[in-house]
C-alpha cells in the first residue's frame, strides 16, 4: 500500500491498529500491525502478527534466579581477570597464609566492582530510555568470562519483551548504553591515574600486553615506570609487560573494553543496531570487518587471544540475528542520530583493535 501524502506513518499505523481492535472478527484484537519499508520507492508493507507469536512480556521466577547466578559467576570471573597481575608470596600461592591471601583478594575486589559498575551504568541508561518509549526488557543477563580468562564480563544479554514503537526508540536505547559505559569507565580510569598505584608489596599491576593497541597508546604516557619487561632479543628494545596501577584504573580499562566490544557492528549488539539504522545496506560489509577483527584477535598469544575468541563465541551463540523490527520502520533516524551512531561504531572498532601485533607500542 501507499501512505497518503503528508500522513505521518506512526499516525496511520495507530489508526489502523485501532480499527483492528474494534473489529468483531475472532483474533482481530490480538493482532499487532507493523509498518515496514518496501524496496519500491514510496511503498510500504503492512504486516499483521498475532500477539502469541511475539516475545512474551511475562518474567518468570527462574529468570531472576538465573540473573542472580550469572551475577555471582561474573563477579567471580572479574576477580580473576588477566588484566590484573599481582605478585604474591608462597603462602598466598599455596593457600597456607590466609592473611596474605585475603589481602591479595582485597586488591582485586575493587576491580570487579568497577567492571560491574560500568555494566550497571549501561543497563540503567538502556532501561531509562526504554521506559520513556514504553518498551519492556528482560533482566540483564551478564555473561561471565568463564572458563577463558578475559575482562571478567563479556557483556549483557538484554531482550525486548515488547516491540519498539519506531527506529528512533531502538537507536536511542543503543546510544544511551555505550555512552553511559564510556562515561563511567573513563571516569574510573582518570580516578585510577590520579590516585596512582599503592606503594606496598602487594600492589596490583596492569597487564599491558593484553590491552588493545589504541588503549595502550592513550594510557602509556600516564603509567610511569614499567614493573615487568622482557627482552628476548638483546639488540632490540625491551617489551613492556606490566605497569603498577591502581585497581580503579584496571577496572576502568576492563569496563572500557567491555563497552567498546558492545559497539562492534554485529547482530544484536548495540553496534549492530546502530550500524543497521545509520548505514543501511553498508552495515553488512562493516559487520564482516568486525568479524575479521575478532578472528585476527583470536590468534593473539595467551590471554590476548582468549579475550577475542571468548567474545566471538559469545556473540555467535547469544547475540546473533536481530530483535523484532519496530512497529513503524518507515521514518529514518535523524541525521544527528546517524552521525553519533557512526562515531560510536568507529570508536568501538578502534578501541578493540588487538595490540599483540604492536609489541613496542
Amino acid at each position: 500500500g501507499v501512505i497518503p501524502q503528508g500522513r505521518e506513518p506512526a499516525v496511520a499505523l495507530e489508526a489502523l491498529q485501532q480499527r483492528m481492535r474494534n473489529l468483531s472478527a475472532s483474533g482481530a484484537a490480538e493482532t499487532e500491525l507493523f509498518f515496514q519499508r518496501q524496496k519500491e520507492e514510496g511503498k510500504s508493507l503492512l504486516i499483521m502478527v498475532h500477539k502469541s507469536d511475539l516475545p512474551d512480556d511475562k518474567i518468570e521466577a527462574w529468570q531472576w534466579i538465573l540473573w542472580v547466578v550469572l551475577l555471582g559467576l561474573t563477579f567471580f570471573a572479574c576477580l580473576s581477570t588477566p588484566l590484573a597481575v599481582q605478585a604474591v608470596g608462597p603462602g598466598a600461592a599455596t593457600g597456607t597464609d590466609v592473611t596474605e591471601l585475603v589481602a591479595a583478594f582485597g586488591k582485586v575486589i575493587p576491580i570487579a566492582f568497577c567492571i560491574l559498575a560500568t555494566v550497571a551504568a549501561q543497563e540503567t541508561a538502556r532501561r531509562a530510555v526504554a521506559s520513556k518509549y514504553g518498551v519492556e526488557l528482560t533482566p540483564p543477563y551478564l555473561i561471565p568470562a568463564i572458563p577463558l580468562g578475559s575482562v571478567g564480563c563479556l557483556g549483557v544479554v538484554s531482550r525486548r519483551t515488547g516491540t519498539a514503537p519506531n527506529r528512533e526508540s531502538e537507536v536511542n536505547m543503543s546510544l544511551a548504553a555505550p555512552i553511559a559505559g564510556f562515561v563511567v569507565s573513563i571516569g574510573l580510569i582518570i580516578a585510577g591515574l590520579t590516585l596512582g598505584p599503592d606503594a606496598d608489596n602487594s600492589m596490583v599491576n596492569l597487564n599491558y600486553q593484553v590491552l588493545p593497541v589504541l588503549l595502550r597508546f592513550i594510557l602509556k604516557p600516564f603509567l610511569g615506570q614499567s614493573s615487568v619487561t622482557t627482552q628476548p632479543d638483546p639488540f632490540a628494545d625491551p617489551t613492556i609487560l606490566a605497569f603498577p596501577a591502581n585497581p580503579l584504573l584496571i577496572g576502568g580499562a576492563c569496563g572500557l573494553i567491555v563497552t567498546a566490544l558492545s559497539l562492534l557492528p554485529i547482530g544484536r549488539l548495540d553496534g549492530g543496531v546502530l550500524a543497521r539504522n545509520a548505514l543501511g545496506s553498508a552495515a553488512g560489509p562493516v559487520g564482516l570487518a568486525a568479524w575479521a577483527l575478532l578472528l585476527y584477535g583470536s590468534f593473539g598469544p595467551d590471554d590476548a587471544g582468549a579475550l577475542y575468541f571468548a567474545f566471538a563465541f559469545t556473540v555467535l551463540i547469544w547475540q546473533g540475528g536481530a530483535e523484532a523490527p519496530p512497529k513503524e520502520a518507515i521514518n529514518e533516524v535523524t541525521p544527528g542520530q546517524q552521525i553519533l551512531s557512526i562515531v560510536l561504531v568507529l570508536a568501538g572498532l578502534a578501541l578493540t583493535l588487538p595490540g599483540y601485533g604492536f609489541p613496542q607500542v
